[in-house]
């Protein structure tokens, strides 16, 4: 199901009495997860404050509300859906960053969880990765699905919580920074991605979002988020997660 701010605002309103005992919430995803910070040389880099950062933003906006939420972030710079690199990184195994090798990992031992927000898809748009498009959607419900069969981590008896997918928004123009020798035609590539990936989530019956709808990558690196981007894609996922975490209780 290909989730809409509109929608959800709507669906909040319906739902303004409903009430939940400290809801917990693991966003899931890249750099723009973790919170980095564009500059114009590229890399070092540090990251926004966590009240900056959309998983932050969404916590707060979600506590006028909700009350007593936990939002639980594990970004990793570099992480693709289900592509590792051929060298290590930084001393990190390139095959720990795909998303699919972590993730059972990852939510056990983030439980319980009343909802995994996954935004993935920026890195498996590089041109050093050569990934298919088509075949992000694929490996994202793949990756849904390891989430929903977990049953309940190692040895508890916690739920199964619920998962929104965010397709990532489109990268912009790369062409005078450092990151452009493998970000050549990653602006087409990643829109394709994105396309993929809610194209995928709406024929199967996963609740999915464009965030798109409310980013546009216009920073001085063309590929991470500037702090007005983190406020808009916080506040429109607090609006969805609202939504979710009263309607599938």
């Amino acid at each position: 199901m290909i989730r809409s701010v509109t929608t959800a605002v709507a669906l909040c309103l319906l739902n303004s009495g409903a009430t939940l005992a400290e809801p917990r919430i693991l966003a899931y995803g890249d750099s723009n997860t973790w919170g980095w910070i564009p500059s114009e040389a590229g890399f070092p880099t540090t990251r926004y404050p966590d009240s900056v950062r959309w998983p932050g933003v969404m916590e707060a906006a979600l506590e006028e509300s909700l009350k007593n939420v936990t939002v639980i972030v594990d970004g990793l710079s570099g992480r693709t859906v289900n592509t590792g690199y051929t060298e290590a990184q930084n001393g990190i195994a390139g095959e720990a960053f795909a998303g699919l090798e972590d993730i059972r990992a990852t939510v056990a031992a983030a439980l319980p969880l009343d909802l995994v927000v996954v935004m993935l898809g920026t890195n498996d748009a590089r041109s050093d990765l050569s990934v298919d498009p088509k075949a992000v959607g694929a490996d994202v419900i793949k990756l849904v699905e390891e989430i929903r069969s977990l049953d309940g981590g190692v040895a508890t008896t916690y739920s199964t919580p619920s998962v929104l997918v965010v397709a990532p928004p489109a990268i912009g123009d790369t062409s005078a920074t450092p990151i452009s020798a493998i970000t050549q035609g990653s602006q087409e590539r990643s829109r394709a991605v994105a396309a993929s990936i809610l194209a995928a989530g709406g024929a199967a019956d996963i609740d999915v979002f464009d965030a798109g709808e409310v980013v546009t990558i216009d920073s001085i690196d063309g590929v991470h988020m500037t702090a007005p981007m983190h406020g808009a894609l916080g506040r429109a996922l607090a609006d969805l997660a609202a939504v979710m975490l009263v309607t599938d209780q």
